[in-house]
């Protein structure tokens, strides 16, 4: 094809397809048929067809339907074995849309094996080919019992295959069919039937959903989603083992996509939900997730969970359509196992497990009887649906939003001024609730892949809270709950890095807040929720750098919290309380006051400590894990005021941090975003302590846990920092080590995703400053490497970042102090170059961050006196010599109008002596 255009190579593979699809038929066109209308391509194409001719016997005709590749290298009339390469073909054991399996044997090993070829017409399809490689490069790269695994890969005379064990089984659809309709059962059937009269009829399928979603589990933590779960490609041996087989689908985060936008993707009636609306940038693992339960849920009821016709209707049942309860198909399924399904089965692919592993834990929960992480439907849930036919509409909506049930109560016992205004209450405020629906905002709280949609539905119930508010007949009755509206949708928004925005929201609310507290001055709820909306709001000041006003917002929440956890503690005090001395303690250690951090944060941890001590013990407990949530991330934030002065205790707070997440819980934990921040920080401190061998593997945790999420979540701005931030940090303990080669990349790599998001948030003060510290370290180590060059850009662009990020947070001591170390490196590779007079110039950049402090003062005329030194021993008396001296003398001279007093024991002695020159002693200590 090298001397075609674009134009003759498409017209080419088209009339090949279709040689190669009638060939298939049985039918074998004649060169000029093929050509007609094609006569530029007769020379290619007489090529390609003799050489199929030759390949595959297509001289020969056949009434076989199937005639080419498969029957002339499988079974020949009689039942002859025809060779393929090291294999010889037995017979056909199944075909599908990726390829023919034969039974062989692998002459070389002398064992048999299931052989997959690609099909006759697809060998001219670069597509299909890509796939049938992708299949096969998927499946050879996974080890798992539930697997199939991959012996060989090939080429053999144009024919690609690859093969694996033959398993003596049946695939599930088979399983499901026989079972369903009573046929003559199989082996595998045979033996399912024998497990049933064992243990039940539910217990080996459990089991063997359980070892489905743990084969996907393993796929997906190598970046492998397999995106055509179907009771077909799931088989079943006699043993009762079941493995994850064809693998032609799957997507690799290493892949280009196969698929073109809005391309359908795996069997309709097993589609989850984003596969079927041809939404490929949405298709995660959890779409595996998703056809695993529907496929587990067919075995167990004998009955789809989509139901349909035609292709139609099974995408509108896939979009809008439950699937039957469960329980009502099958009397012994257990409560539990159907909310474990339906978990599986959302809609929503924020709703369903995060992992396929968490999946399979909450199947065998369900067999040993325990607690599992699904839980049904909430009271409120279903209270919503009740008190859709009745007045107290917003009820069910407060309790969806979080507020408590006392306030729900103090609501309902608001009067309406006239039947005419409820009814319009009611039509709008059913809107309100409508648009909330069944998504239920709070329940996306820190779920990945939810933080956007979250916030977008809080944003469309406050906009219909405020136009309802705006009735004056209604107005006092919903001022609680568009606060707390306004109070959550700030924090949504906040996870998203937009403070500004927060801020707005968190207004909104103090101020309905405010004018509630003065109509109602006695109420607790009211009290509770201005105290909590003040904390969050000197948060978001914080994020701005209104340190100041940020602090004082947040001393005022904390007076008020500790008034009303003294006067009747609960656990909703308790989690108020704890949260405000944990913000704050946070802020106290941004502002460079460490004591009073560690008091605030180990008063918390305290609290918290004493509420799990009365708390309910079972793990799964809502209210529970509410506390050790928060009780890790304070821990955590205690830990960091320990990093540089005592990291064995730091080490041993992240620990605890960690174990608070972790401990309580059976089986795999969710990976969240805190927990790999635990992660971060505890491998920064084992550095610290010099533990790198496990600090190293600790940083590995966090960045797999970030990049999981980022990959779920690529919109938040906040998950790609944090991984940026872990990148980072292992880049530094490589360079610690002296491993600059590995390092170099992580350092790249974290610079490039930070001023992605600096792109995205020009305003972020938090990443820009971070943005100056990864490119501090990478010159660090450009010029370890002895790029001088290179290493001194890279301090300029980190001293620029680091600036900006001073600039708009100056009451921020931890920039100015980030800022002062840059300048200090910049300054160290200037003088080892022996640019003398860049380096004097850095030492002044660095002493006016701290003008009116006399030790970094005399630390600055020391180093310009040094300076001086260096550069007259190496060059002798020059201009630069006169210039840096006369920098330190002038620099004396500034600081003694602030106060500055200089011994003359000191200016006597070295470096200072040589300021001396080109100057006196009586004018250097002159007042």
């Amino acid at each position: 094809m090298s001397g075609l255009d674009d134009d003759q190579r498409v017209r080419l593979n088209g009339l090949l397809d279709r040689y190669l699809s009638r060939l298939e038929e049985g039918e074998r066109l004649s060169l000029s048929e093929l050509s007609l209308d094609n006569e530029d391509l007769i020379q290619p194409l007489r090529l390609y067809v003799d050489q199929i001719d030759r390949l595959y016997g297509g001289g020969s005709q056949s009434n076989s339907s199937s005639l080419g590749a498969f029957d002339a290298l499988g079974i020949e009339e009689g039942g002859e074995a025809r060779r393929l390469g090291d294999f010889l073909l037995i017979r056909e054991i199944g075909r599908g849309g990726m390829g023919v399996v034969y039974e062989a044997i692998q002459e070389s090993l002398n064992r048999k094996v299931a052989l997959k070829l690609l099909p006759l017409p697809s060998m001219f399809s670069p597509n299909q080919v890509a796939r049938f490689q992708n299949e096969a490069q998927a499946a050879a790269i996974l080890q798992h019992p539930n697997i199939v695994p991959v012996y060989a890969v090939g080429v053999e005379s144009g024919i690609h295959f690859y093969a694996m064990p033959l398993i003596e089984g049946q695939s599930l659809d088979e399983v499901v069919s026989q079972l369903r309709y009573s046929a003559p059962p199989g082996i595998s059937t045979q033996w399912l039937q024998k497990a049933f009269t064992a243990s039940g009829k539910l217990k080996p399928l459990l089991r063997l959903g359980a070892d489905a979603a743990d084969a996907l589990q393993a796929a997906h933590e190598v970046g492998i989603v397999h995106r055509d779960i179907k009771p077909s490609n799931l088989l079943l041996d006699t043993s009762g083992q079941i493995f994850v087989a064809d693998f032609g689908l799957a997507r690799m985060e290493s892949e280009k996509s196969l698929t073109k936008t809005g391309e359908l993707i795996g069997t309709v009636r097993y589609m989850s939900p984003e596969q079927a609306a041809g939404r490929q940038a949405l298709v995660d693992h959890r779409t595996d997730i998703y056809s695993l339960g529907v496929t587990l849920y067919e075995l167990i009821a004998l009955h789809p969970a989509v139901t349909g016709e035609d292709g139609p209707s099974l995408f509108q049942a896939i979009e809008k359509s439950e699937p039957i309860s469960l329980r009502k198909l099958r009397k012994d399924v257990p409560r539990d196992l159907e909310v474990v399904l339906n978990k599986a089965m959302a809609k929503r692919r924020e709703d369903r497990y995060f992992t396929a592993g968490e999946f399979a834990d909450d199947l065998r929960r369900v067999l040993e009887g325990k607690p599992t992480l699904a839980k049904p439907p909430t009271w409120s849930a279903r209270m919503a649906k009740w008190t859709a036919k009745n007045r107290v509409y917003f009820v069910a909506a407060t309790l969806i939003l979080g507020v408590t049930t006392a306030a729900s109560i103090w609501l309902v016992q608001k009067e309406r001024s006239t039947q005419a205004d409820m009814a319009e209450f009611i039509r709008e405020f059913g809107d309100a609730v409508d648009e909330l629906g069944t998504k239920q905002a709070e329940s996306m709280e820190e779920k990945a892949g939810a933080e956007e949609s979250r916030a977008d539905i809080l944003r469309k119930v406050a906009l219909r809270y405020q136009k309802i508010i705006d009735k004056p007949q209604v107005a006092p009755v919903l001022r609680p709950v568009l606060a707390e509206v306004n109070n959550r949708l700030g924090n949504a928004v906040q996870l998203l890095q937009s403070p500004e925005e927060a801020i707005v929201h968190f207004r909104k609310a103090e101020s309905l807040y405010e004018l509630l507290r003065k109509e109602n001055p006695n109420s607790r709820i009211l009290q509770r929720g201005w105290a909590r909306n003040q904390s969050d709001l000197g948060l978001a000041l914080s994020e701005t750098g209104r340190l100041e006003e940020g602090k004082r917002m947040m001393e005022q929440s904390l007076q008020l919290q500790r008034i009303l956890y003294k006067s009747a503690p609960n656990s909703l005090e308790i989690l108020d309380l704890a949260k405000s001395l944990k913000d704050i303690g946070t802020l106290y250690y941004r502002i460079g006051n460490r004591s009073e951090a560690r008091n605030m944060l180990s008063e918390g941890c305290d609290l918290l400590e004493h509420a799990l001590a009365v708390e309910s013990s079972d793990p799964m407990d809502e209210q529970r894990l509410a506390i050790s949530k928060l009780a890790a991330n304070t821990k955590n934030d205690l830990a960091s005021t320990y990093d540089s002065e005592d990291p064995v205790k730091a080490v041993k707070l992240y620990r605890e941090a960690i174990a608070l997440r972790t401990g309580n819980r059976e089986g795999r934990v969710n990976p969240s975003t805190a927990l790999a921040i635990n992660y971060n920080n505890l491998a920064t401190a084992l550095t610290h302590c010099k533990e790198y061998d496990e600090a190293a593997k600790v940083f590995g945790d966090a960045i797999t846990i970030h990049r999981n999420i980022v990959g779920t979540s690529p919109e938040v701005p906040d998950y790609r920092r944090q991984l940026a931030s872990s990148l980072n940090n292992l880049g530094n303990l490589k360079m610690q080590i002296n491993e600059l080669v590995a390092a170099r990349p992580l350092f790249e790599e974290a610079v490039a995703i930070q001023k992605e998001i600096l792109k995205a948030l020009p305003e972020s003060i938090q990443v820009e400053s971070e943005l100056g510290g990864t490119f501090n370290n990478l010159a660090l180590l450009l010029a370890q490497q002895g790029k001088a060059q290179q290493a001194a850009e890279s301090f300029v662009e980190a001293n620029r970042h680091q600036r900006k990020a001073l600039e708009a947070a100056p009451t921020e001591t931890r920039y100015r102090d980030y800022l002062s170390t840059q300048y200090f490196n910049f300054g160290e590779l200037q003088r080892n170059q022996k640019e003398w007079q860049e380096a004097a110039n850095i030492v002044l950049l660095r002493q006016a961050l701290y003008p009116n402090d006399h030790a970094k003062t005399l630390l600055a005329v020391k180093e310009l006196a040094e300076l001086a030194s260096e550069a007259a021993r190496q060059n002798g008396e020059s201009n630069v010599v006169r210039s840096i001296a006369e920098k330190g003398i002038e620099l004396i001279r500034q600081a003694k109008k602030i106060g500055f007093k200089l011994e003359s024991a000191i200016i006597e002695g070295e470096p200072f002596s040589i300021l001396v020159r080109y100057s006196s002693i009586e004018q250097l200590l002159a007042p």
